[in-house]
């Protein structure tokens, strides 16, 4: 019984620290993407923003705010899990 609980143990860290390093080496192609994603919409709907007037830029391209502030969440949640599932504390840095 006591040895079962062991190998279980044993296992669940394995399969963390597995998706750890996964998730890790992922990390760096995902952050590039979305700081991209972010910085390049708001600032086109900044410069819509001038250019077309603030009604105008609202009405069309909101969408733009939206998926710039979405690729901002996905990135924030997507540390959360990478310090959730790091088999020491971590500070992420890029």
């Amino acid at each position: 019984m006591y040895f079962s609980k062991i190998i279980i143990k044993f296992l669940i860290i394995l399969l963390r620290v597995s998706a750890f390093y996964v998730l890790l080496w992922i990390r760096i192609p995902l952050v590039l993407i979305c700081e991209g994603v972010t910085s390049l919409s708001a600032v086109a709907f900044l410069v819509m923003l001038i250019v077309r007037g603030w009604s105008n830029a609202i009405e069309v391209f909101w969408p733009l705010l939206a998926f710039s502030f979405g690729a901002f969440v996905l990135r924030w949640i997507y540390d959360g899990i990478l310090m959730l599932l790091s088999p020491e504390e971590i500070a992420l840095d890029f």
